[in-house]
């Protein structure tokens, strides 16, 4: 028994750990909870079935990434091979339109009437301005297409990365902690606010918000604090939680770690756009229930207003 819960505590660890594999990894700690020396036959089979469904969703959520990564290398592919087919055809056009200005200037040169080679230096000019528009629309089609491209590799990407774990989560990983007996000590709470987000919201849609939201918490923040769990409080505020070794330290930590201002890029439509997001931040020691710490993380999360 004892060497059969180490090992489901071992899976969990090191297999099961990030967020895709979420639901996955509670379910383990819920069947390691389950198994006790006193456990009877039916119970142990029960425990046993339930940890075969885990492994196979898990080996079920592995293959369709492995899909979705595949299909996403593929639609790389394709955008290069547009871009090598491009300047290539590109390429022998311009070689092409190059022999035929040669052509016409040296029919020019032949001119000895004054009038006649005005009249064939116009229709050079005009070729050169031909020219000139068709590569101006050219290139243009060229960036929208890749714009798309990258787009629809942009949104695939998306379709097998996790949501963020939301206030819900939050509350039940919190609840324990700050009920425990004796009470975990050193832990910290920092709550960040978007405010422009708000604004990025209501003027390009719930997609840019939320990819903004996202990549600030996972790029951003928990890169700065990898030792951190992070929540989606609210449409625009995160919550980072996590333990400090020295007490004194951690608002130093946070300070030292954070910029003022950060670049956030998104797909606005099929261009790229960047928009720079503000964040105001709390940080809180933990203490009292988690009714009181929620009421003043939601305090703090209307003090911005709409903007």
């Amino acid at each position: 028994m004892d060497l059969a819960s180490r090992n489901i505590a071992a899976v969990r660890r090191l297999v099961l750990g990030g967020e895709t594999f979420v639901d996955l990894f509670d379910e383990m700690d819920t069947i390691r909870k389950d198994l006790h020396v006193e456990s009877g036959r039916e119970a142990i089979n029960r425990c046993a079935s339930r940890l075969e469904d885990v492994l196979l969703k898990y080996q079920s959520r592995l293959r369709d990434t492995e899909r979705d990564r595949e299909a996403d290398f593929r639609k790389t592919l394709d955008i290069l091979n547009d871009v090598l087919h491009h300047f290539t055809t590109d390429n022998q056009q311009s070689e092409e339109r190059r022999k035929q200005l040669e052509n016409n200037l040296s029919v020019a040169t032949r001119i000895e009437d004054l009038t006649s080679l005005r009249a064939q230096l116009g229709k050079i000019l005009q070729s050169v301005r031909d020219e000139g528009r068709r590569e101006t629309i050219k290139a243009q089609e060229v960036i929208n297409g890749l714009g798309k491209q990258i787009q629809k590799v942009h949104k695939a990407q998306a379709h097998f990365t996790s949501p963020l774990p939301g206030r819900g989560k939050a509350i039940d990983y919190l609840t324990p902690l700050l009920h425990a007996i004796p009470p975990v000590s050193n832990l910290y709470l920092a709550i960040f606010a978007a405010d422009s987000l708000r604004a990025i919201r209501g003027r390009h849609g719930e997609e840019v918000a939320n990819t903004i939201l996202k990549d600030l918490a996972l790029k951003q923040l928990q890169q700065a604090f990898p030792e951190s769990q992070v929540f989606c409080w609210s449409a625009s505020t995160l919550l980072l939680v996590w333990q400090s070794q020295e007490e004194s330290a951690a608002a130093g930590e946070i300070l030292s770690r954070l910029k003022p201002c950060y670049e956030q890029r998104a797909f606005v439509g099929t261009r790229m756009a960047v928009f720079n997001v503000v964040l105001r931040s709390l940080l809180l020691q933990s203490k009292g229930t988690i009714d009181e710490v929620a009421v003043t993380l939601d305090r703090f999360s209307r003090e911005g207003g709409a903007s």
